[in-house]
C-alpha cells in the first residue's frame, strides 16, 4: 500500500512540496496584478486630474497675455480663444453633475449650460438675451453629453459671430416633438449664415456636424433672420413615453 502511495503521489506531482510551490507562485501573480491596478488607478487619477486642469490653465495664461497684449488684432484673437476656453469650462461643471447617471435631462442641463455660457460671454454686457424652453427630455448619459456638447458649440459660436458690429440680440434654444421624435432648435437673430460657409465649413461647424453625427440624428442649417440649427434626434424618452 505504501508503496502505491508513493507511486501515485510521483506521478500525479500533487505532493506538499509542488502543492506550496503552486501557492508561492499564485500569491506573487496575485500581488503583481495588484500592483499593476494601483499603477493603473494613478495613471486614471492623472489623466482626470489634466483633463479638468488643462484648461483653467489654459485660462489663466491667456488672461495673462491678454493683460499685457496692446495690438488691437492680437487683443481680439487673444479675447476670443479666451472666451472659447471660458465655455469649455463651463461646458465641462455642466457635464461632470451627476456623471454617473445612465441618463441625463437635457432641458434642465441646457438652461445649466446657458446661464453658464451667459457670464462667460457677458450677454447682459452686450445686450444678448438667452432663453431655453421646451419640454423635459432624457437621453442615455453618453448621448446626452455628446449633444451637450454640440449644443455648447452652436451656442458659443451665436456668441462669437451673430452679433459683431451691433449690440444686442436674442438667441433660443426650444426642445419640442416633431412627428415621432423629439427636435432640439437653436436660434438666434443675428447676421445669419452665408452659403460659402456652409459650403466650406470650419472647425466649429465640423465639430458640431461630427458630435450630431455620433448621435445618429440629423442636423439643418439654414439662414431666416439669423441661423437656425436643427436637430431631429433618433430616440429619447419623453415625459409619458
Amino acid at each position: 500500500m505504501t508503496v502505491n502511495r508513493q507511486r501515485t503521489q510521483s506521478s500525479t506531482g500533487d505532493g506538499p512540496a509542488e502543492a506550496f510551490a503552486q501557492d508561492a507562485d499564485l500569491a506573487q501573480e496575485n500581488d503583481r496584478l495588484r500592483r499593476k491596478l494601483m499603477e493603473t488607478d494613478l495613471l486614471l487619477a492623472e489623466a482626470r486630474h489634466r483633463l479638468h486642469s488643462g484648461p483653467a490653465s489654459l485660462q489663466m495664461v491667456i488672461a495673462e497675455i491678454l493683460r499685457d497684449a496692446r495690438d488691437p488684432v492680437l487683443r481680439g484673437a487673444l479675447d476670443q480663444m479666451h472666451r472659447r476656453v471660458v465655455a469649455m469650462r463651463a461646458a465641462e461643471r455642466v457635464l461632470s453633475i451627476d456623471a454617473t447617471g445612465e441618463e441625463i435631462e437635457m432641458l434642465e442641463r441646457l438652461r445649466m449650460l446657458t446661464a453658464e455660457l451667459v457670464v462667460a460671454f457677458d450677454a447682459s454686457e452686450q445686450g444678448i438675451d438667452l432663453v431655453v424652453r421646451g419640454m423635459p427630455l432624457w437621453l442615455p448619459a453618453t448621448a446626452g453629453r455628446t449633444l451637450l456638447f454640440a449644443c455648447n458649440e452652436i451656442i458659443g459660436n451665436a456668441f462669437r459671430y451673430a452679433f459683431r458690429d451691433r449690440r444686442g440680440g436674442r438667441i433660443e434654444v426650444l426642445v419640442r416633438p416633431a412627428d415621432s421624435h423629439p427636435r432640439l432648435i437653436i436660434r438666434d437673430d443675428g447676421v445669419g449664415i452665408s452659403e460659402k460657409t456652409l459650403r466650406s465649413g470650419g472647425a466649429g461647424l465640423w465639430l458640431i456636424r461630427t458630435l450630431v453625427g455620433h448621435l445618429g440624428a440629423t442636423l439643418h442649417i439654414r439662414s431666416d433672420n439669423g441661423t437656425v440649427f436643427t436637430i431631429d434626434l433618433p430616440d429619447a424618452r419623453t415625459p409619458g413615453a
